[in-house]
């Protein structure tokens, strides 16, 4: 006896008019589970985003967390530590203010100023 496989699912793609008008479930926001329930001290490092384009998605999640925090490489040209330096790991902890519980790093490669062929570079970023 063989079994036989479904039809793999194929990709499927709306016009404009199709997504705006379908019918979608309702999805929790992202940071409600973490933010709602644990009321983590957050840092959000945003090293390619505008800080324009970083409100305007804040904005879509609804009213702000209160213990969330930005560094956003605009509005911070002069101060945007290479975290692959330890010196700048250093700089970055002297700055951010409350310690928070949790880190985000985005986008890692355009935080870290790595060096070709130079791994210790990387090493100190994993410490």
């Amino acid at each position: 006896m063989t079994q036989t496989q479904p039809p793999a699912e194929q990709p499927r793609s709306l016009s404009a008019r199709q997504l705006i008008a379908a019918d979608l479930p309702q999805r929790q926001r992202m940071l409600d589970p973490v933010l709602d329930k644990k009321s983590l001290a957050m840092l959000y490092i945003d090293g390619e985003m505008t800080a324009i384009d970083r409100r305007d998605r804040l904005r879509l999640f609804g009213p702000p967390p209160e213990k969330i925090s930005f560094l956003i490489a605009d509005l911070n040209r002069h101060f945007l530590p290479d975290l692959a330096d330890i010196a700048g790991q250093r700089a970055l902890v002297r700055n951010w203010g409350e310690m928070p519980d949790l880190v985000v790093l985005d986008n890692l490669s355009s935080l870290v100023g790595f060096r070709r062929n130079d791994p210790d570079s990387w090493n100190n970023v994993q410490r």
